[in-house]
């Protein structure tokens, strides 16, 4: 006896399968959209914190008039263009390695993709592998070398942030003491 239905129950299922595909591939694209905006706004809250500190060296360094330094109030002005200085060199650096990151990244992305076309071309009966198969394991080398590299930028990234922060923050210190210290100058002077 030959059900008609049968081939109605495939149909269903196999839309219900394309449907479900269309979806992860919107859920894919929302979450690289969502992680592309994140990525652009990380990238600009880093160029207007370098851009604050080196205008800030800048606006210093012009209206500093260099004194004798002494261990006191007078020690602050020229703290606060060392840690800005330091903290516009920090964000510099955090640039250039959050760079270096994205360029990783890609070149990561690009070995995935070729990895996938290798399976693609060695297909589910694998009578190809002989032939791809050192591709393969060139392909996985390289990364797992990436990977390193990526995970050494990581932190060298994340040492920058931290170094560019707490420098703008003695720096922003230095120059708020100095301010709020400066009518007692002549009687503050630690020897």
């Amino acid at each position: 006896m030959f059900n008609s239905r049968a081939p109605n129950r495939q149909i269903k299922a196999s839309r219900q399968i394309e449907n479900e595909s269309l979806a992860s591939k919107q859920v894919m694209s929302d979450s690289i959209e969502v992680y592309r905006r994140s990525h652009e706004a990380a990238e600009k809250l880093d160029y207007f914190i370098c851009g604050v500190a080196g205008a800030l060296f800048a606006y210093m360094g012009q209206n500093y008039i260099p004194r004798k330094l002494e261990f006191g109030i007078s020690l602050l002005e020229p703290l606060a263009l060392i840690f800005l200085a330091g903290a516009f060199f920090a964000g510099l650096k955090r640039i250039e390695v959050c760079n270096a990151q994205t360029s990783i990244n890609h070149d990561q992305l690009k070995l995935n993709d070729e990895a996938k076309e290798l399976i693609k071309l060695i297909g589910p009966s694998l009578e190809n592998k002989d032939l791809f198969q050192s591709q393969l394991d060139r392909n996985i080398f390289q990364t797992e070398n990436l990977k390193k590299l990526l995970n050494k930028v990581y932190l060298k990234n994340s040492r920058y942030y931290k170094l560019r922060n707490r420098l703008l923050a003695l720096g922003f210190g230095a120059i708020f003491l100095s301010k709020l210290l400066s009518p007692y100058a002549g009687s503050l002077t630690w020897k």
